[in-house]
């Protein structure tokens, strides 16, 4: 306020008013901190002084408020300095902090991510193990299963093997029992009656035993039961038929017992009847013959005998053995041919379809077969 007095008095020329307003702040605005109030003092007492002529207190009052002035301004210089030091120094500490945030932020992004990753790897682990566990039990349930099965199947073939043991015994005791009544027969028809029966009993006696001793109870040997049939058949007449040749060609598959079964009974039919009608002399030559072509067996049974009286199967004769072969024929579903032009030969054709020829061991083996002739 004093200012404002001493300004105003000072603009009317009351010089002396002005002064003694200046004079009675004089000591608390030198004494102060007031920087604006202290240069406003100064230079309006410089002002009072020369304008009352006093050169010397003018000039040293303006020397005094410009040496105020300067300092202000420095210590203002200074103060703005240290203030934008101060905001830098606080804006780089911000951005510090900030960027340790950042930084403490991508930390725990990656913690979680890697908690995440590890529970998930504890997770698929675990899964893992329950599905280890479970194929395990799966398997230790089918190895077990398999084991029943297998337990099942073993004792399967031992009773078949048993069954087919049986019914080999129980016919060799009907083939015996042939063989001690044909003792004490003399008439020979009724001789030749027994001698037939009895090949046909072991024929299927033969069937049952080659059964019992394979390893297989669903496939037969071809090879080896007409072998061991045939060389029956020659042992049953050797008293009679001594000198007739029995040759075989037979090849070395398997077949099915509901196959074989037939083809021996038509087989021990034809060798029969050739061993008693063909040969009145008691001597000549009997083939045999088993081939497989394509999808289709060929049996071919020949002789070089007197012949038969007629051509097929619709002929004249109605003997019992021409019956069991139409019979026999017609279950498996054979084309039969007779040629008795050079002796007697029955052709058996049949197929046998390419999964059961797979399932029973076929060979791919390429044959012919001429009419009345073994090749």
């Amino acid at each position: 306020m004093n200012h404002g007095l001493a300004s105003i008095h000072l603009r009317r020329n009351e010089f002396r008013s002005a002064e003694k307003y200046l004079a009675e702040i004089d000591d608390e605005i030198t004494s102060g901190k007031m920087t604006q109030q202290k240069l406003r003092h100064l230079k309006l007492s410089s002002e009072v002084a020369h304008a009352q002529g006093k050169v010397a207190d003018a000039y040293e009052g303006l020397l005094t408020y410009l040496g105020e002035k300067e300092e202000i301004e420095e210590n203002d210089k200074l103060d703005f300095r240290q203030e934008m030091e101060t905001k830098y120094l606080t804006k780089e500490k911000e951005y510090e902090i900030e960027l340790l945030n950042t930084e403490q932020e991508l930390t725990d992004l990656k913690l979680r991510a890697s908690n995440q990753r590890n529970w998930g790897l504890v997770i698929g682990l675990v899964l893992f193990a329950g599905l280890l566990f479970w194929l395990y039990r799966l398997w230790q349930r089918s190895k077990e299963q398999n084991r029943i099965i297998s337990k099942a199947n073993q004792e399967k073939e031992v009773l078949l093997k048993e069954i087919h043991h049986r019914v080999k015994n129980n016919l060799q005791v009907v083939s015996s029992l042939l063989t001690l009544q044909s003792k004490f027969v003399q008439d020979n028809k009724a001789l030749e009656a027994i001698n037939t029966g009895k090949a046909r009993v072991q024929s299927t006696s033969i069937l049952h035993r080659s059964l019992y001793q394979n390893d297989n109870l669903k496939e037969i040997n071809i090879k080896d039961y007409f072998k061991e049939l045939t060389e029956n058949l020659m042992n049953t007449y050797k008293m009679v038929y001594s000198d007739i040749d029995l040759n075989l060609d037979v090849a070395n598959i398997y077949l099915d017992v509901d196959t074989v079964v037939p083809m021996g009974l038509i087989t021990n039919e034809i060798v029969c009847n050739a061993l008693k009608h063909a040969f009145p002399d008691h001597e000549g030559r009997i083939d045999l013959s088993v081939k497989h072509q394509g999808d289709e067996i060929i049996m071919v049974i020949a002789d070089d005998g007197i012949g038969m009286p007629f051509t097929d199967l619709s002929g004249r004769s109605e003997t019992l053995g021409m019956q069991l072969i139409k019979s026999f024929a017609r279950k498996l579903k054979a084309e039969v041919e007779i040629d008795n032009l050079e002796g007697t030969a029955f052709v058996l054709r049949f197929n046998i379809d390419n999964e059961k020829a797979s399932a029973v061991g076929l060979r791919d083996e390429k044959y012919e077969v001429v009419e009345g002739q073994m090749n």
